[in-house]
């Protein structure tokens, strides 16, 4: 180890030790808390400590979600999709494996588990970097397989529209879908990047589409938008025959909308500078 990581693990270290991480995680708390009191939607008012296996408060929303239309039983658990998980221990499906339900994950970075010994064979994990082309040839018909799809959720960070408009074509519709949207463009922006097959997100805010170009695409295939996390990173839209088990919830984008919070992030990572180091929100000539 060099001098400059010795120097970081102290400096860390002596952090750790004044309880200047802990500090800062309970002023996020409060934070999350203030924003999240304040929100118009149901479904956003949840408790932080509900949520386990993704960023911030996705898991809680999620479950909150899944109560209203119903949790397949212990018999025939649920089934699942997710497209960007990372390295496996950090995204918006983990919890449902851990909970038995049937899955495929697909990705391009090497997961840091087992996912047939940890889940009994019940996980499947593909490593593929996504294009058009993979999703059409090896994605599409793996999904297709799945019988009434529970939940899909979709994090890649770039082509997520296009991605989302092939998947919807092709037949696949979830009861549950997640997506992230960009949310530096406001609710009333209609907009999304032009299809890279080579891209890879730079830390700018140069990726994906806005929340409002998703929800025209949605809408399209008879889905409606219920909510959106409190760091403005995933959309949740669900099948409109679920639409009366969610009549308190706001129909307008701007009600749903919730702006790019990357900070309230930083509330699971501590103050060691994992979660953004070198996050940059420079806006792009579109």
């Amino acid at each position: 180890m060099g001098l400059k990581a010795h120097l970081k693990n102290y400096i860390n270290h002596l952090l750790y030790l004044a309880g200047f991480a802990d500090v800062h995680d309970m002023n996020l708390e409060k934070s999350f808390r203030e924003i999240i009191a304040k929100s118009k939607n149901p479904l956003s008012r949840i408790d932080l400590s509900t949520s386990y296996f993704s960023q911030v408060d996705e898991d809680a929303i999620l479950e909150a979600i899944l109560e209203r239309i119903g949790w397949p039983s212990q018999s025939n658990p649920g089934t699942f999709v997710e497209l960007g998980v990372g390295n496996g221990t950090e995204n918006n499906t983990l919890l449902l494996a851990a909970r038995g339900w049937q899955g495929f994950w697909f990705g391009g970075q090497e997961i840091s588990f087992n996912t047939h010994s940890a889940f009994r064979n019940k996980l499947e994990f593909y490593k593929c970097w996504i294009t058009q082309e993979t999703l059409k040839e090896v994605i599409i018909p793996k999904i297709l397989k799945i019988n009434n799809l529970d939940v899909l959720s979709l994090d890649l960070d770039g082509n997520d529209w296009h991605f989302c408009r092939s998947l919807l074509e092709s037949g696949v519709q979830p009861k549950v879908w997640i997506q992230e949207y960009n949310a530096t463009f406001p609710p009333d922006v209609d907009w999304c990047m032009v299809y890279d097959e080579k891209h890879k997100w730079d830390l700018t805010s140069y990726f994906g589409a806005s929340l409002l170009a998703f929800v025209k695409l949605f809408d399209r295939f008879g889905y409606r938008l219920v909510a959106c996390n409190v760091t403005g990173a995933n959309a949740f839209f669900i099948k409109n025959e679920f639409s009366t088990n969610f009549s308190d919830v706001p129909e307008s984008v701007s009600d749903l909308y919730m702006p790019s919070r990357p900070w309230l992030y930083r509330a699971r990572k501590k103050i060691d500078g994992r979660a953004m180091s070198g996050f940059n929100f420079k806006i792009h000539e579109f």
